[in-house]
């Protein structure tokens, strides 16, 4: 009697080992596209971050310092040319608005120039975008001063430390190495005062002299300060006290 033979179900081994191989290509060529696909996305978001800083390299040209020069912002425009200089830099805003908030209460019109003294520091030319034109980039982080009516970049900052003022009545201290000199519509002459040190420099300033028949005390604060009569914007508030009678208005640093 011949043995009966039934078709077998278990798959040969050629086959097995051939299925096994296509199967470890198609691993392979997926993780390459997947691993390339990932370089891409990289690139590309490499690109978005790099569009995104306006192409602006990271390099400080010059250390975080003060700069005093003519602001002007509009559409398409951030605008920064320091005093005595021809050269325009393109302006980012690190002031949280304050310095185009500024610009915008005070000016009159679109464009118009407002005379800035910040705190910030030059970079490259942007690659791309609006700023590319300008000769390079300042970083505003800080705004001092503004005015669009006052002496602006005629002020002579080299030949006083602090100069104070304030109105009703007009009033004006000025303060150098040589001298403390108070000036007033209510006295017909200035009354000089020798100069000595401050008590507490820094973020508060205090000077007291005397003469010979006045005396006189200057307290000059770190902060804001508004003059609406002048259109102006201080970094220092300013209290004074001349035989008995108190004056406040504002101040401004100077570079001596």
């Amino acid at each position: 009697m011949k043995p009966t033979h039934f078709p077998s179900n278990t798959p040969d081994l050629r086959h097995i080992s051939l299925l096994f191989f296509v199967l470890l290509i198609s691993f392979i060529l997926l993780s390459c596209k997947k691993t390339t696909a990932n370089s891409n996305d990289s690139a590309i978001q490499t690109n978005l971050i790099k569009s995104a800083n306006n192409g602006m390299s990271t390099k400080s040209l010059d250390k975080t310092t003060t700069f005093r020069g003519l602001y002007i912002f509009g559409h398409e425009v951030r605008s920064f040319t320091p005093c005595g200089d021809t050269k325009k830099f393109w302006a980012i805003d690190k002031t949280n608005g304050e310095i185009i908030s500024t610009h915008t209460r005070m000016t009159h019109e679109p464009y118009q120039q407002m005379f800035v003294e910040v705190r910030g520091y030059l970079t490259d030319t942007p690659q791309d975008g609006f700023g590319a034109d300008y000769d390079g980039t300042i970083i505003i982080n800080e705004l001092i001063h503004a005015s669009t009516e006052g002496w602006g970049c005629r002020e002579k900052y080299g030949e006083f430390i602090y100069k104070a003022q304030g109105n009703e009545p007009g009033w004006t201290v000025f303060i150098t190495p040589d001298e403390i000199r108070f000036t007033s519509i209510n006295h017909e002459d200035p009354i000089v005062f020798p100069y000595s040190p401050p008590t507490t420099p820094g973020a508060q300033a205090v000077y007291d002299s005397s003469n010979n028949k006045n005396s006189i005390r200057t307290i000059l604060i770190r902060e804001q300060c508004s003059n609406t009569m002048s259109n102006e914007l201080f970094g220092w508030s300013a209290n004074v006290n001349i035989d008995g009678i108190k004056y406040e208005g504002c101040a401004k640093k100077g570079d001596l």
